[in-house]
């Protein structure tokens, strides 16, 4: 897996997913800066398959209470039978795209554990887009410098 903040190369432990309010803009003078996440699929497949099988057990019960057309990816995914992922992957990578959106938050748990010890560079704050190109997934999004390391001299 590679990661890039603002271009740069970074190590995947200097990044980890926003704890608390996921997705909504920090105040002034916190800036966003861009990042990229780029894993193989099969590394994709290897650290996802559970979590994508649970989702799917979790949306086939909540099929009595989905309204269609309230969350197209999960219109899809229900129109096909929640396939398994590989199979997905393959046929429907468009659809794996959505769900990666759909599932940010347990998606970046997987992929940005965090350090081991200490704080990360940058907290994630947003899946703006996932792609899935010539065997490689790309995870973009907002990222923020940890305002705990901003206060570091």
């Amino acid at each position: 897996m590679q990661c890039s903040v603002s271009g740069c190369k970074v190590s995947a432990d200097s990044l980890a997913r926003q704890a608390m309010n996921f997705g909504q803009p920090w105040p002034s003078p916190a800036v966003p800066v861009a990042y990229r996440i780029t894993i193989e699929v099969e590394e994709f497949i290897k650290r996802f398959k559970d979590l994508y099988e649970q989702a799917a057990q979790e949306e086939r019960a909540d099929i009595p209470y989905h309204q269609l057309g309230e969350v197209p990816v999960l219109d899809r995914w229900q129109a096909l039978n929640y396939p398994p992922l590989e199979v997905l992957l393959d046929q429907e990578p468009a659809l794996v795209e959505g769900l990666i959106q759909w599932l940010d938050l347990e998606t970046l748990d997987r992929l940005l554990p965090g350090p081991a010890t200490g704080l990360p560079r940058f907290l994630v704050n947003t899946i703006d887009r996932a792609a899935i190109v010539n065997g490689w997934i790309r995870i973009e999004g907002r990222a923020y410098s940890h305002p705990g390391l901003a206060q570091v001299s």
